[in-house]
């Protein structure tokens, strides 16, 4: 059994492909360690400009490229396609959409420390890996982390693909330790919808009150606006889930 800490730069945010592509592999044992980083050429299709603010791939820099399929990264991730290896990403479902769009389906298990995160530490202000990264201080071990693996990263580059593996692989190896080694559990929380403990948006948001109501609370004491939100177009499955589940309750 494998463990592939996956992470993708991708063209843009709808109907991404890859145009980075970096990986860490892991053995269960740990004894075997290998990696992936490599750039694709997209052809026609043109790179976001917002994209490019944020990983800073530019349509020069993928022009000699080689394409996607049949590269040496297409084959490396082939050799640990089933269900026997486990897939790990943060936003798993981004990652795996823009590898399906690029022409590899994947057949791992997936497992996503997003939402697994959501499931585990309700509490958090944001699920941003480069927010989780130093509000737990993975930073202050990460050059330790690289030495063990023994692979050449520069973990300063945020929003780079094998940086990012990195901090998936380190984030991982902490929500490990919370359910004690329990792999399905993780796989389980990937499958399932989250209970929100807060609102992500609007007047109640966590992020905009110091002492935000839970969710639950507001079924109670302001049931209108949480019918208000759920009739909403735009607001996220995890919320619309949520907030059907405490006004059915309450």
């Amino acid at each position: 059994m494998n463990l592939v800490f996956l992470d993708t730069e991708t063209d843009s945010k709808d109907s991404p492909v890859v145009l980075q592509l970096g990986a860490i592999i892991v053995s269960r044992d740990g004894k075997e360690v290998s990696s992936i980083d490599e750039m694709f050429n997209i052809g026609v299709i043109k790179i976001g400009v917002e994209a490019m603010s944020v990983h800073h791939i530019t349509p020069e820099m993928v022009a000699n490229k080689s394409p996607f399929i049949g590269s040496a990264a297409w084959q490396k991730l082939q050799e640990y396609n089933n269900e026997g290896n486990y897939l790990v990403a943060h936003n798993a479902p981004f990652d795996v959409g823009a590898l399906k769009n690029s022409g590899f389906d994947n057949k791992m298990t997936v497992i996503d420390t997003y939402r697994c995160a959501q499931h585990l530490f309700p509490d958090y202000d944001s699920y941003k890996l480069q927010c989780i990264r130093y509000a737990l201080g993975l930073y202050r071990k990460e050059e330790d982390e690289i030495e063990k693996l023994g692979i050449g990263i520069n973990s300063t580059v945020a929003h780079s693909a094998l940086p990012d593996s990195l901090y998936v692989k380190m984030f991982f190896d902490y929500m490990l330790k919370h359910v004690e080694g329990d792999f399905a559990k993780l796989v389980k929380l990937t499958t399932e919808i989250v209970l929100l403990k807060y609102m992500p948006l609007g007047k109640y948001s966590k992020f905009k009150m110091n002492n935000p109501p839970t969710i639950e609370q507001l079924a109670t004491k302001d049931p209108s606006y949480l019918r208000y939100m759920k009739g909403l177009s735009n607001i996220s499955e995890e919320l619309l889930y949520t907030i059907k589940y405490y006004m059915k309750r309450g």
